[in-house]
């Protein structure tokens, strides 16, 4: 089959680059996943900056070419709906996250309808956050009802509480597995999307980490903050503002951080770093420890290494996972993180179960078999 990914104005030349901040974006994970499915014969881009050659990295030159609709299926986040209410395709796969044109979707179909098209939506694990712990997801292609899933954390769901065609379909998050026993490792890792620096500072889990260092000297501590150079950011009396210093001069000048700075040249904060740099920090990652996070790249990460982390609530990318362990409490958090640093058998027990949902369920070739699933019940291929 032919596939067309369509790519947003805003992702940049960077999207084909390693300078992916705290995580790859949706088109290069699907794109990297249609590479590998062995039912897809050829790749087409609409990328706005095609077909100027800048996206034609050596990575992919040879396997993607510049537009084409003919005979193509459409693969395509959820705005930009121009796209596909202006070119006729096979079908189209529409991954529904958010987006200004949601209210439009009746017109959007009806439109892509006298195209010829045949349009699909689908959702992944982030848009099933509820309060209480999600029934068991529905088969890969099987369309299903939102209805009676909890309570969604995402006003937008109520869009698609009766619609037609949507299936579920989990983002391909992990290329591969690079599971082993990382309990003798050393380094305690704590990873966010563009975090504030008072927010560390304000942290219990930096805290914990921070006084374990000071009776451990072989512990250290990375912080990925998400921040490209030039625009980490702090936020203080409801003001924020753009730091004028490196961020971990700034970080160490803070009062709250005067009684650790004998561990000072352990503690190392990065900014954007390239995706090869997250994953070399992980292969060296003894716990993930940012209890802060329920969805999104730090706790896909975990899982493709097998690193445990603690969740905030029962919802999220591995909340489905039998061992998944969650608490709203700081301190029970750290009690748990204790006996993750000291019980080898605990440690490996949550450790094989993550790595096992998460390869199981947002791998490229889980995604694979079930984006072909759905086409194939849907009579597309």
């Amino acid at each position: 089959m032919r596939v067309c990914i369509s790519l947003r104005c805003s992702i940049g030349n960077n999207l084909w680059e390693d300078n992916l901040r705290s995580e790859p974006r949706w088109e290069r994970l699907v794109l990297e996943a249609c590479i590998s499915n062995p039912e897809v014969t050829e790749i087409y881009t609409t990328g706005y900056e095609w077909p100027n050659g800048r996206l034609a990295t050596e990575k992919y030159r040879g396997l993607i070419k510049s537009f084409s609709p003919h005979d193509c299926i459409l693969l395509i986040q959820d705005w930009n709906a121009s796209i596909i209410t202006s070119h006729p395709f096979r079908a189209v796969i529409v991954n529904i996250f958010h987006g200004p044109w949601m209210e439009q979707i009746e017109e959007v179909k009806q439109t892509t309808a006298k195209l010829g098209n045949n349009i699909f939506f689908v959702i992944g694990h982030s848009v099933l956050y509820s309060e209480e712990k999600n029934p068991t997801p529905p088969l890969p292609g099987e369309a299903f009802n939102m209805r009676g899933r909890g309570n969604p954390k995402h006003s937008h769901l109520k869009n698609f509480t009766t619609m037609e065609r949507l299936f579920y379909l989990p983002l391909p998050w992990i290329p591969q597995s690079y599971y082993e026993d990382r309990f003798f490792n050393k380094v305690l890792l704590f990873s966010q999307r563009l975090i504030f620096v008072h927010q560390l500072t304000n942290s219990t889990i930096i805290k914990w980490a921070m006084n374990k260092m000071q009776k451990n000297p072989e512990l250290k501590l990375k912080i990925l903050t998400g921040w490209c150079p030039g625009e980490p950011k702090d936020h203080i009396n409801n003001v924020t503002f753009f730091l004028k210093e490196d961020i971990n001069d700034y970080f160490w000048k803070l009062d709250e951080l005067q009684p650790y700075l004998n561990i000072k040249d352990r503690v190392k904060i990065h900014l954007g770093i390239d995706w090869s740099d997250i994953l070399r920090i992980c292969s060296i990652s003894k716990l993930y420890i940012t209890h802060e996070k329920h969805y999104g790249g730090p706790p896909m990460e975990a899982g493709m290494f097998g690193i445990p982390f603690i969740g905030t609530g029962s919802w999220g990318a591995l909340a489905d996972c039998p061992d998944y362990i969650y608490t709203p409490c700081d301190k029970e958090a750290c009690t748990i993180l204790d006996r993750l640093m000291t019980d080898h058998d605990y440690y490996n027990k949550i450790a094989l179960s993550y790595n096992k949902y998460a390869v199981e369920t947002y791998s490229f070739d889980t995604f694979n078999k079930n984006m072909n699933t759905i086409l194939r019940s849907q009579g597309i291929i």
